[in-house]
């Protein structure tokens, strides 16, 4: 069993990063080791192995637009694997926003972490919600939000590339 899934390349490259973040920490948790490729063990991660393997670029390098539109096939195991590890990953940033940032982080660096870290936390809700993945009632309602606020955008692009 199978099912497929549009999503613009950007989402694309989101997830897959999200993916391999949440498998190093798996990796380096289970092993010790910080240097252990995903892909040696591919088994272990089959949502991120089977996103990989659809990578839509021709060859390693190509660029594509941020709103590519990118078809995916997964199967049930993959999306399983998925819905997991992107509800995972949107509980722990959920818990990181709450956290009061420390006084010290924001004087080191330039980079404004709360900032990055709540525009993370939308993605995660962004995509938890859009697979249709179990979440606590206190996210569901700003998911929902999330949906309705982005569709005009979904729409857009998709009529665009309908025209192409």
């Amino acid at each position: 069993m199978s099912a497929s899934m549009s999503l613009n390349y950007a989402g694309y490259v989101f997830m897959c990063e999200v993916l391999k973040g949440n498998a190093r920490d798996k990796i380096e948790a289970s092993i010790g080791k910080r240097f252990h490729p995903w892909h040696w063990s591919a088994h272990l991660f089959p949502g991120l192995s089977e996103l990989h393997k659809q990578d839509p670029r021709a060859y390693e390098g190509e660029w594509l637009k941020d709103d590519t539109i990118v078809e995916l096939v997964l199967s049930d195991e993959a999306i399983k694997n998925l819905s997991e590890i992107l509800l995972e990953e949107l509980l722990s940033y959920e818990e990181r926003i709450r956290q009061p940032q420390r006084e010290l982080e924001q004087i080191c660096s330039p980079i404004d972490w709360e900032a990055t870290d709540r525009e993370t936390f939308e993605e995660l809700l962004y995509f938890t919600q859009r697979l249709g993945v179990e979440m606590p009632e206190r996210l569901r309602s700003d998911a929902e939000a999330l949906i309705v606020e982005r569709q005009p955008d979904v729409d857009a692009l998709m009529s665009k590339q309908a025209k192409s």
